[in-house]
């Protein structure tokens, strides 16, 4: 793995109104993590040597919430809407 979470560029994953932020790193020919953050956190708020060490070994996204971050608009109401939001990303 080459690339640092700390440099990892934001992406965003827009569907209608929905808008999911996201930064990928990792092999994706591996398997894929799908970082799930506490709802009050951001992609910043997660230590980016973990994250540069599940990467090694899996592809990793690691999400923020819309209505959480720079992410306006509301937020979903339980982690079923989140996963559903992000489920085109694995």
């Amino acid at each position: 793995m080459n690339q640092k979470y700390k440099d990892a560029k934001p992406q965003q994953l827009i569907q209608g109104k929905q808008i999911v932020a996201y930064r990928r790193l990792g092999e994706k020919t591996n398997s894929t993590l799908l970082f799930l953050n506490h709802l009050a956190s951001t992609l910043d708020s997660c230590d980016p040597e973990v994250m540069d060490a599940l990467a090694q070994y899996d592809d990793v996204i690691a999400l923020d919430y819309q209505g959480v971050g720079p992410i306006h608009g509301p937020s979903a109401r339980d982690n079923r809407s989140n996963g559903r939001r992000c489920s085109s990303l694995c």
